[in-house]
């Protein structure tokens, strides 16, 4: 699979111009109360007051770091095109309106969307949640996933990689959130009444709401386990190599001993991969 383009600095502000035209029509379409403001690395355009969107922006930056250290990107690197596009709205009808209206998707039950492009550019969206540290969860994992898009290549990371990396990263960058104990507990007892990964883990084009737990506590044993065996099993899949031979050829070692190994950290003895 073929690298993203290199971009110039014309390139660069074309298309940070392509997305400021996309957010004034978002003012006309969904709400003329968002402000704009950036960030090294992301468009940052929201209803909330000053201080709290400065909080945010500084949540988003710091994932943006962190994610670099974790995959050996040089410091200051953008690898977005222009920057990302972030819009978090107050009302939980108008993230609703703004998929609908301006992303032409579904939110279905979701609290945040990143929307990735073929041709590079990101989309993330998000109303705000009553609690601080579940939207500072739910901020960072949906970030994480446009990092992962622009990094490397455009070639996809199967769904449960990708919501695993996701799940990772925001229970590191917000330990204070109940979601990531949430998600642990909810992963013992799906695994022990499972047996194994669940239905079509391995190969789904989304997992299920019960296998996120299992996503996360799977890659925080990868991780765990070795950080640049992961890495290279991320780069990997981002070659184009599906996620059982990338994981397995990383790791060297085949797919069933890996996940016996995860099982017996989880509690769990004999733990298959499932089908």
């Amino acid at each position: 699979v073929p690298p993203w383009p290199s971009l110039t600095d014309a390139e660069h502000r074309e298309a940070l111009e392509r997305g400021k035209a996309f957010a004034e029509r978002a003012y006309q379409h969904v709400t003329s109360k968002l402000t704009a403001s950036e960030t090294r690395y992301f468009m940052f355009y929201t209803d909330l007051d000053a201080d709290e969107a400065a909080k945010w922006r500084s949540l988003l930056d710091r994932m943006y770091d962190r994610m670099c250290v974790m995959f050996n990107v040089a410091t200051g690197t953008n690898i977005w095109r222009g920057k990302a596009a972030v819009f978090v709205f107050k009302q939980e009808a108008d993230y609703r309106k703004f998929v609908d209206v301006m992303l032409n998707a579904s939110a279905g039950q979701s609290a945040g969307i990143c929307q990735q492009r073929g041709d590079g550019e990101v989309t993330i969206a998000f109303y705000r949640q009553p609690r601080d540290m579940e939207f500072a969860n739910i901020l960072v994992h949906e970030s994480s996933h446009g990092f992962l898009h622009r990094y490397r290549t455009p070639a996809p990371v199967q769904s449960w990689a990708n919501e695993g990396l996701a799940e990772w990263i925001a229970a590191d960058l917000v330990p204070e959130s109940t979601l990531p104990r949430l998600r642990r507990s909810r992963a013992r007892e799906m695994l022990g009444q499972w047996r194994n990964m669940g239905p079509s883990f391995f190969s789904a084009r989304q997992i299920v709401g019960e296998q996120y737990g299992i996503a996360f506590t799977f890659t925080e044993f990868l991780i765990n386990a070795d950080r640049a065996r992961y890495v290279e099993f991320i780069n990997g899949c981002k070659a184009g190599l599906d996620s059982v031979n990338s994981l397995e050829r990383a790791y060297g070692a085949p797919l069933a001993e890996i996940v016996r190994a995860y099982g017996k950290s989880m509690g769990v003895d004999n733990l298959t991969p499932g089908g």
